[in-house]
């Protein structure tokens, strides 16, 4: 959820390395990594620029990347808060165990890693996983990573799952911005998306699409809405609980270099709005869409021609306009050279 304080919020695009980056300024957010379209992909660029430099560093010194995947079977019926109990229950025995222990007393090194959740709905119900990040270090080949997944199944099994081998995951990756966002970017697996900007791929629907799905039926006065309930569900479940994880020796904090990168982006503010604007976005849950559509035009003046075209489209009330292109842009600050 947005809030607009007395002046205006404006969209922002920031040129990367990676591509365009954009974001609302001048609101104060509820930072809901889990509930919020706009927070969500907020909080996982974030976790992923602190993560970088030091997956880099890693590698740099000779540690392998892998990425895994715990899951478990699920039906229809159970309810997501079950699954979710349960797998918590059992990554805790993980790492409380003494296979555990004994498999990183291997290394020279400690193992590094990341841990977050990811969820779709589809026609067998609720499908909670995890998705690991893990860093080996110098002499790890694949079978360590493969080996971890074993002890998986093992607490698996005892925390009440039913799981297979074949189900789940490993693989070496040597992509380090891939790596860095795999556990903290929500429903990436292998590519950095997060869980707001993520499109379902015939597997099953995302929370932010059931949410989608759940305020048209609210605006089109659905009585007993499937989707309403699995929303209401979802946030319920979820609330409270830590949408990411990581080892004790990896950060989910920039440091001062990264904060000094960050500040040489080129940027161009290209719409302001006031704070009717921005609350008729939020509760269309169409805040992630016009980011989109901000991202993917790359002159600035056909930018804002694309965003006022989506705003008016979609009869957003209240007040927004665009704003003077200014070029070239300062590498600091946006403005003027």
């Amino acid at each position: 959820m947005l809030n607009v304080g007395p002046g205006t919020a404006s969209l922002v695009v920031r040129e990367g390395k990676t591509g365009a980056r954009a974001d609302i300024e001048g609101t104060a957010s509820c930072k809901s990594a889990w509930a919020c379209p706009v927070c969500a992909p907020r909080l996982a660029d974030a976790r992923a620029k602190a993560l970088y430099p030091q997956v880099v560093q890693a590698m740099e010194a000779g540690f392998s990347a892998f990425l895994l995947t715990f899951t478990c079977r699920h039906k229809r019926k159970m309810p997501l808060s079950g699954l979710m109990t349960r797998l918590k229950a059992a990554w805790r025995a993980l790492m409380q165990s003494g296979d555990y222990r004994d498999w990183s007393a291997r290394f020279v090194d400690k193992p590094k890693w990341s841990r977050g959740w990811d969820m779709t709905h589809g026609q067998h119900g609720w499908h909670p996983h995890l998705h690991m990040m893990l860093l080996l270090p110098v002499g790890a080949v694949d079978a360590d990573a493969a080996d971890l997944l074993g002890f998986w199944l093992k607490q698996a099994r005892l925390a009440g799952l039913s799981v297979t081998r074949g189900a789940q995951d490993v693989r070496r990756l040597d992509n380090p911005e891939a790596v860095a966002r795999y556990a903290v970017s929500p429903a990436a697996v292998y590519e950095a998306l997060a869980l707001a900007k993520k499109q379902g791929n015939g597997g099953g629907l995302t929370p932010f699409q059931i949410l989608e799905m759940a305020i048209s039926d609210q605006k089109s006065g659905v009585s007993g809405s499937k989707w309403v309930a699995l929303w209401r569900e979802y946030v319920r479940t979820t609330k409270g609980s830590r949408l990411v994880g990581t080892s004790r020796n990896l950060t989910l904090k920039p440091d001062a270099d990264l904060a000094l990168v960050d500040e040489v982006t080129p940027v161009d503010r290209s719409i302001a709005f006031d704070r009717v604007a921005v609350r008729a976005l939020d509760r269309a849950n169409l805040m992630p869409k016009l980011l989109s559509v901000a991202e993917n035009e790359d002159c600035p003046w056909s930018r804002r021609a694309a965003c006022l075209s989506f705003l008016k489209a979609h009869r957003i009330s209240g007040r927004f306009w665009s704003l003077p292109v200014v070029e070239p842009y300062d590498q600091q600050r946006g403005g003027p050279t």
